[in-house]
């Protein structure tokens, strides 16, 4: 084991750059492994994957199940700042200047 574990909360878009300016060891974070993050550090096997879910209205009245309903339907799509998700909505032509 380690004898001495100091946890150091970050700003998630620090964990990165942090790790390679050898600020600290390691990151136990929830981070979707991408090309991008892959040509900057090592990832260890996945213990857990999370698959998209969207919330919608009760009942769905927009019948929203993906990305391409939200785009037919000209849905209003609201995200966290430098989400994953903003990539998937432009995947299918969704624009940033359509989402909130």
């Amino acid at each position: 084991g380690v004898p001495n574990v100091q946890p150091m909360p970050t700003e998630f878009n620090s964990l990165i750059p942090g790790l390679n300016s050898q600020q600290f060891d390691v990151v136990a974070a929830g981070m979707y492994l991408t090309p991008e993050r892959c040509e900057q550090v090592l990832f260890a096997d996945p213990e857990y994957q999370m698959p998209d879910a969207l919330i919608v209205r009760k009942g769905n009245p927009k019948n929203l199940h993906n990305y391409e309903d939200i785009k037919k339907a000209g849905a209003t799509f609201a995200t966290g700042t430098g989400y994953a998700e903003i990539d998937y909505a432009k995947e299918v032509g969704i624009k940033e200047s359509e989402m909130l």
